[in-house]
């Protein structure tokens, strides 16, 4: 696929090389830009390189090719759980855009087996309550306004 196809169109003129995928493409790419546009587009590329190895088109695409893509990520490209769901969540949302607009009748990505993606608590970087009740508790000695401000960021759970 060539990367002209996956960048935002410049005005409003279509090229007529643009396949019936790349236009998909193209329409959701739009709705992003920066890293999520970057991390989409490579997701896609994927999806597309992978379609064509296997001499099938992507929008053609049902449950059962979306999980052997998957499996295609696990086990051949090594990517790790989470980067599979990540990957598999960027399709989703891709068919679910392309069975709105009309594009497909069905989105096959609906069902796909996901991934179990764990989360290590052991490297969650936060306060514990003990430390967030002692810092709110300094801040309100200080003055209303900082307790207040502290009060509202630990309840926001900001960082």
């Amino acid at each position: 696929m060539p990367d002209a196809t996956l960048l935002p169109l410049a005005g409003n003129t279509i090229p007529a090389r643009f396949s019936a995928f790349d236009l998909a493409v193209a329409g959701f790419l739009a709705r992003y830009n920066g890293q999520s546009f970057e991390a989409y587009r490579l997701d896609l590329r994927l999806f597309h390189d992978w379609c064509t190895s296997v001499g099938l088109d992507p929008l053609m695409a049902q449950r059962p090719h979306l999980e052997l893509f998957a499996r295609h990520l696990e086990h051949e490209r090594g990517n790790a759980p989470s980067t599979v769901h990540r990957r598999l969540c960027c399709l989703r949302s891709f068919f679910r855009t392309l069975h709105v607009d009309g594009i497909i009748e069905r989105n096959p990505a609906e069902y796909v087996k996901m991934p179990k993606v764990y989360f290590d608590e052991t490297r969650m970087v936060g306060l514990e309550r003990s430390e967030i009740s002692a810092l709110i508790a300094t801040a309100r000695a200080s003055t209303p306004t900082d307790g207040a401000l502290v009060t509202m960021l630990a309840l926001l759970g900001l960082r």
